[in-house]
């Protein structure tokens, strides 16, 4: 067991979240996730709860993945070709 041990929590911007109090934190981490940004049922702002499932993911996640689609889509482990390469370096 670890003690007195804790990592930063950092949001989207690299900036340190730890320690800004739980009433600014909510409102920094929410900022990550483009789908909370919607309003639902007259404007109260989406809460999304079954993270067992389906996880939402943080906008730097969003951006990679899109990234990688529009780039280097390909196998991993699977060819010599340039976008299998770009891949597999990727993913290790």
């Amino acid at each position: 067991m670890l003690v007195g041990f804790a990592l930063p929590l950092l949001g989207a911007s690299g900036a340190v979240l730890a320690g800004t109090g739980a009433a600014r934190l909510g409102p920094a981490i929410r900022a990550d996730f483009p789908l909370l940004e919607q309003q639902v049922h007259d404007g109260v702002p989406l809460v999304y709860l079954d993270s067992a499932a389906t996880s939402q993911k943080p906008a730097v996640v969003l951006e990679a993945m899109a990234r990688h689609q529009e780039r280097d889509n390909a196998n991993v482990h699977r060819g010599a070709h340039a976008l299998s390469v770009r891949s597999t370096d990727a993913y290790e």
